[in-house]
């Protein structure tokens, strides 16, 4: 058996049942440690566990020595990262120390994780994985806690399910726009995860800086820019956040396959193009 553990806010993973799942897999959505620990406690001796993003953040480290505690096998999920553009931060969040501080501290503590990812997974108390189930091979370099047994799995991200699921019901005509792919940055559940809480996007500069762009391009090109909407996102509650622009929701492969171009600030759906 095999449960899957996501430390994604509920609101986003809400919409994922077990049933979804392949082969019976449960999903649990850790809401605090004592509840995760509880878990693998009573279900360690017949589950390989899979753990999706905890393994990026600090705050994920009790899962691992609850694995190591309890001599439990799993997997760690590598998915690809996106950019972020620290130009949208909301201007009082921004450091205010002069730049030769800001960048020493960026320094230190991009060394300080590459320690950590490096040491021996025993010295920071913490089971090593069975399993990497990768999907890009640059991202296991900044895979914490593997070891010599740790055996990689190389595999493609979901969206390659869905495209050869699609593929065949697409009647590829190329039309006249440019498709955007939305990644709902301001609003996004993933800035309430404790790690990212310095990330502040000021929504009403964001997207008129897109706006901005997008009139340039459709000046420019003689053509129209399209939003393929991002899951999480509610942009009818919003309808002026596009300046009226056409917005599209769980089309996202059919409007790239049809497009002239597609524009992304590092969506994982830009496999698609």
């Amino acid at each position: 058996a095999a449960s899957m553990l996501s430390t994604h806010p509920v609101k986003y993973r809400s919409g994922v049942v077990s049933a979804d799942l392949v082969n019976g897999i449960k999903a649990f959505y850790i809401k605090g440690p004592d509840e995760a620990i509880e878990y693998i406690k009573n279900n360690h001796n017949e589950t390989i566990f899979i753990v999706n993003i905890a393994h990026f953040y600090k705050a994920g480290l009790f899962l691992f020595r609850a694995f190591r505690k309890f001599s439990v096998k799993y997997a760690v999920y590598a998915m690809s990262p996106s950019p972020f553009n620290a130009s949208f931060q909301n201007k009082n969040s921004r450091e205010k120390s002069p730049w030769i501080i800001q960048w020493i501290r960026r320094k230190l503590i991009r060394t300080i994780e590459l320690l950590q990812y490096s040491i021996p997974a025993w010295m920071g108390r913490v089971g090593a994985p069975t399993f990497v189930l990768a999907a890009g091979r640059k991202l296991i370099e900044k895979m914490p806690y593997p070891d010599k047994k740790t055996k990689t799995i190389h595999g493609h991200m979901p969206n390659y399910d869905t495209y050869l699921k699609k593929k065949d019901q697409i009647q590829v005509e190329t039309k006249n726009y440019f498709v955007f792919l939305d990644q709902n940055w301001p609003f996004s559940p993933n800035l309430k995860i404790p790690e990212n809480s310095w990330l502040c996007i000021d929504a009403a500069k964001y997207y008129a800086a897109l706006n901005r762009f997008f009139d340039y391009l459709e000046i420019k090109f003689n053509t129209k820019v399209v939003i393929a909407a991002h899951p999480t996102a509610k942009h009818h509650l919003k309808p002026d956040l596009f300046y009226g622009r056409r917005v599209e929701k769980g089309k996202t492969l059919e409007l790239i396959a049809n497009s002239r171009l597609v524009l992304s600030h590092g969506s994982s759906s830009s496999e698609y193009a």
